[in-house]
């Protein structure tokens, strides 16, 4: 989470941390011990989606690699609305540049 006492969070943050939540994502699903209780998984999801909103009021522009980074935590959402925003934050991603957000976005598109 993202905790500045001035209250000012610099878009350099919001990006480490995007990339981070993401990592965290990834690294959630390699861990056998989260895998056992996957419910633990899906609260921690719940969380990073949290975080995510939060930056996304707070800034308004992004790179292809933080939109990709969005698109892999709402793909570990729980509802359309969360699979809806994984495809446009792919979409987004992919038209800026991402190559890995392309093969994201044909899985939807198939799925």
């Amino acid at each position: 989470m993202i905790i500045v006492s001035s209250g000012i969070i610099s878009a350099q943050t919001m990006r480490n941390n995007l990339i981070e939540l993401y990592k965290a994502d990834q690294a959630d699903r390699k861990n056998p011990k989260l895998l056992a209780d996957f419910g633990k998984i899906v609260e921690r999801d719940k969380a990073r989606r949290k975080e995510v909103r939060n930056i996304l009021a707070k800034k308004k522009r992004f790179t292809a690699k933080e939109y990709y980074a969005m698109a892999m935590i709402f793909q570990h959402g729980t509802t359309i609305t969360h699979y809806r925003l994984a495809l446009r934050y792919a979409n987004k991603s992919r038209v800026l540049g991402y190559e890995e957000a392309s093969a994201t976005q044909r899985a939807y598109r198939f799925s």
